[in-house]
Parts: structure tokens; sequence; C-alpha cells
């Protein structure tokens, strides 16, 4: 099973809720700055990824703080894209292809370039993101309910189950990171940069914690009519399951007292039967002396 490097200092201080933070967030920050290597991020999301988690509230709160640190990066990045490729606000991104984007990315392209290298932390974040929720099974309604700031965290401090096979794999990462290798002074064509832009535009959207907040709020301005119409089906339900948990209970108790009943009268036939075998003794007895 894959293992982290820093594993055994984790195992250190992860008793300490104060100490644990500190350190998770000491790791997170080098993600905030787009000036750090893309491979000294991919170490770092690679050590994230397998720590030994000991709690529920541990791998919570590295998502919380992802969602965080991509609500600010990750919306001006895709906006530094937008702006590299000349799309405005009214651009409609929907009918975007490879080639209608390839015909409006004319002249200088270095800044096309550096938003490239810039988005490969946030990609390494949102993959990390989709890695831990899988591995331990967070559901995005727990991922928004959760809050490092809660008085009460005891509903977290239960042992993770983690799931087998799964791998933490940012394969867009790894294949730029090889392509550098091979040629240092490697210069990326339009279709590779607009490549880096859909995959990113893509993940961006796809794990944006505020997209399910929107489609949540949408229901429940339908559900709270539903539930008011659902009511009294359901109170007639409840009623008359009470019922019949009544009558079964008014059952058994007849049952219980009736089997009272007859264990009792067999216990006075008994004794009965003892009385009558004393007198026919007593009886015999009396002949016998006569």
């Amino acid at each position: 099973t894959p293992h982290s490097k820093l594993a055994h200092v984790y195992t250190l201080i992860r008793s300490h809720k104060q100490h644990r933070r500190a350190f998770l967030k000491s790791i997170l920050r080098h993600f905030e700055d787009v000036k750090n290597s893309v491979n000294w991020l991919l170490y770092l999301a690679d050590i994230l990824a397998y720590l030994p988690y000991s709690t529920l509230e541990e791998p919570l709160f590295v998502v919380h703080h992802i969602e965080m640190t991509i609500s600010v990066t990750g919306s001006s990045l895709l906006q530094h894209f937008k702006e590299a490729l000349g799309l405005d606000a009214t651009h409609d991104e929907d009918n975007d292809t490879m080639d209608s984007l390839c015909q409006k990315v004319i002249g200088d392209q270095s800044s096309l370039h550096d938003c490239c290298s810039n988005c490969q932390g946030c990609m390494l974040l949102l993959v990390l993101k989709q890695h831990l929720k899988q591995l331990y099974g967070l559901s995005d309604s727990k991922c928004q309910q959760y809050s490092p700031t809660e008085a009460s965290t005891k509903a977290y401090d239960k042992a993770p189950t983690r799931k087998q096979g799964v791998v933490f794999n940012p394969e867009f990462v790894i294949a730029l990171l090889k392509s550098e290798n091979l040629n240092s002074k490697i210069v990326r064509s339009k279709e590779e940069c607009l490549y880096v832009y859909f995959q990113f535009k893509n993940l961006l959207n796809s794990l944006d914690p505020f997209e399910h907040d929107e489609d949540d709020s949408d229901d429940k301005d339908v559900l709270p009519h539903v539930q008011i119409q659902d009511q009294p089906k359901m109170e007639a339900v409840n009623t008359s399951s009470e019922a019949s948990i009544s009558k079964k209970a008014s059952r058994s108790r007849m049952s219980s007292s009736s089997s009272a009943g007859s264990n009792g009268c067999k216990k006075n036939s008994k004794k009965d039967a003892k009385k009558k075998r004393r007198l026919i003794s007593a009886d015999s007895s009396d002949d016998d002396r006569i």
C-alpha cells in the first residue's frame, strides 16, 4: 500500500489537535504561492494523500482548507486564463472548442504559458480533494457541514474507514513533469495550452463546492411545499402504526395473563392432588389401626 514519507512524524503529533492542524496548514500553505515548483507541490500533495489519518476530522480538515484555497486562487487563475485567451464577460463558454479558441490566440503567448504553469498547484489540490473524498467516503454534504471552528467535534473523532484500491494519480501533472525533464527549454504550443485550460476549467467546475450549494438552495425552495403536503399522510401512517402497536401490546398482555392464569391453575391442581393423596393415606392408616 502507498505510504507517506512523513507518516512517522505525523503519528507523533496527530493526537494533539493544535499541533496536527498547524502541521497540515504548513503544508497546504505552499499551494497558495504560484511561484513554487510543480515538482515540489506534487511531493507535498502525495504526502497529504497518504498520511495515516486516525480520525474522520483530519481528512475533512484538509478538504475544508483545499476548498478555501480553491475559492480564492482557482477563480482568479481561471480569470487570468480567459484574459490571456482574449475572452470577455460576454463570451459564451458553452460553445468553446479547441479550433475556435486557437483562432483567438494571436501574437504573444507568454501570459498563456504562465497560466499553464501557475494552475498546476490548484489542479493538484482539486485532484487531492477528490482522492480524499473517495478514499474515506466523504460526501459533499458531510464536507459542507464540517467546520473546524465548531465547539464540539466529537462526531468526527471516530476512526475513518479507508477504501481499497484508491490511488492518488494526477496524470496531467506527471506528464508535464516528464516532458519538462526531457526538454528543459520546452515551448508549449497553443493546443497544449488550450488542453490545460480545458482540463483546469472542467476540473474546477466539477469539483467546485459552491455549485452544490446552489443546487441545494434550489431544492430547498421546492421541498417545504412537498413536506407540508405529505405531513397528514405521515401522521395517518403513524397513528395507524401506533394503533397496531397498541393492539399487539394488548394481545401480548392477554396472552401473558392467560399463560399466567394457566400456570396458576396447574399449580393449584397439583396442590389439590397432594392434599387428596394425604387424605387417602390418612384414611388407609386409620383403617389399618381399626
